[in-house]
This record gives structure tokens, C-alpha cells and sequence, in this order.
């Protein structure tokens, strides 16, 4: 993850201050490990019950994420993580929740966009809108079709 902060120093990716570094190295820690445990479990659900299960914790992971944006992020002159500012914790935190989100709404039919407006995830919306926009993000990423067609080859179908 720091490769690129050394690699292109001319346009940071961290900001000097120890506390807003450590606010980005436990963001980056919380947010990508929550949500993709708990699309893993939906994957990973046999039944309807173990299906509503992991749905329920993944409204619980996108709940935990708009809470780690505003406690430790900054909306100052923007939706980035820091705000006005794109940092590392953008970077890393972009793929590792787009992922999740196209699992989810393509093979289990949630609805990501309406859970997040249902439970007024505001600042987790806003910052979406904002990674997801973004010109590098788009041309970083498969396109959604053929992702989903690589993750659709993990989901089995629903016992009896």
C-alpha cells in the first residue's frame, strides 16, 4: 500500500500528521475487513435463515463503515476520506468494498444503494459516490460484468 506513497512523492497520498496517519492506517485495518467477512458469509450461507443471517451483518458492516468515516475521517472540502484530500485510505479501501457491493446486489439481489439511503449512511454515501466517480477508479477496475461473472462461479445455490 505505501509503494505508491514512495514511489510518487510529488502527490502525496498521506498527510504529515501522525494522528491523521494513524486515523488512515485504522480505517483501512476496520472497513475492508468488515464488509468482505460478511459478504464472505453470505457466500457462504446453505439456507434462507443463514442467508438473512449475512445479509443483516452486512447492513451491520455498512453501518460500522458510515460510523468509521465520520468519527475518523474529514469531510473538509470534500467526500474523501480525508475530505478534500485522496489518500491511501481511498486507494485501498475502494476495491476491497466495490467487490462486496457487486457480489451482493448481482447474486443475492440486495440492494446496496437503498440500504445505505434506507439507514441514512450519508457520509458512507457520499464517499462512495466519490470513489466510485473517479476517473482512476474506473480504469483500475474490470469492468462489473466480467467481475461478476468471476464471483458468481463461488456462489452455490441455496440448500432445499
Amino acid at each position: 500500500m505505501h509503494y505508491l506513497e514512495y514511489k510518487y512523492p510529488e502527490t502525496p497520498l498521506l498527510p504529515e500528521g501522525a494522528a491523521e496517519r494513524a486515523k488512515i492506517e485504522l480505517f483501512v485495518q476496520l472497513q475492508g475487513a468488515s464488509l468482505f467477512e460478511r459478504s464472505s458469509a453470505i457466500l457462504k450461507a446453505r439456507t434462507q435463515a443463514e442467508l438473512a443471517v449475512a445479509k443483516a451483518g452486512f447492513v451491520d458492516a455498512l453501518k460500522v463503515l458510515d460510523a468509521a468515516l465520520r468519527t475518523l475521517g474529514s469531510q473538509d472540502g470534500g467526500d474523501y476520506f480525508a475530505g478534500g484530500e485522496y489518500t491511501l485510505a481511498d486507494i485501498a479501501a475502494s476495491t476491497r468494498i466495490y467487490r462486496p457491493i457487486v457480489l451482493v446486489e448481482d447474486h443475492f439481489g440486495m440492494d446496496v444503494q437503498k440500504l445505505i439511503n434506507e439507514h441514512r449512511l450519508d457520509r458512507l454515501k457520499a464517499w462512495l459516490k466519490a470513489i466510485f466517480e473517479r476517473p482512476t477508479f474506473k480504469a483500475s477496475i474490470p469492468s462489473r460484468a466480467a467481475m461478476s461473472e468471476k464471483m458468481g462461479k463461488h456462489v452455490v445455490p441455496l440448500d432445499g
